[in-house]
């Protein structure tokens, strides 16, 4: 169900680029999650599907996803690539990479940011490893 789900980062690179070499700004560590949110990419052939009432978050439409979500306070549920009608119906398109192997353009419309209770935010790394488990 669930292909992976990570704490929402934010890198910070250095502006001291002189050797080409992009470098993480260890002042900015502090930054590298969001508290309270989770970036989760459900598989392909699981889609969910997302009810709100009165703009309110509901259910994923997935009874083990939404048994987790309900356990930690999820507060709303956002699709972050909405596929529209022409994309739905487009093929991927593929392409050779250096080393000959064969690249497909990923379907990212199956990713979501899932916000929750500010009181549970503490367990945000606990509801990722819940959701990993979905598998």
């Amino acid at each position: 169900m669930v292909c992976a789900a990570l704490p929402m980062a934010v890198m910070a690179q250095s502006t001291n680029n002189d050797d080409g070499v992009v470098k993480l700004d260890p002042r900015f560590r502090h930054n590298d999650a969001r508290p309270g949110e989770v970036l989760v990419k459900f598989k392909d052939q699981n889609p969910v599907t997302i009810k709100k009432v009165k703009g309110r978050f509901q259910s994923a439409s997935v009874r083990a996803v939404d048994r987790v979500l309900r356990q930690f306070g999820t507060v709303d549920m956002e699709q972050l690539f909405p596929a529209d009608a022409t994309s739905a119906k487009r093929t991927m398109r593929r392409s050779r990479a250096f080393n000959g192997k064969e690249v497909v353009e990923q379907d990212l419309s199956h990713i979501y940011r899932i916000r929750i209770a500010s009181q549970r935010e503490d367990s945000t790394q606990l509801m990722v490893q819940q959701l990993e488990a979905l598998g």
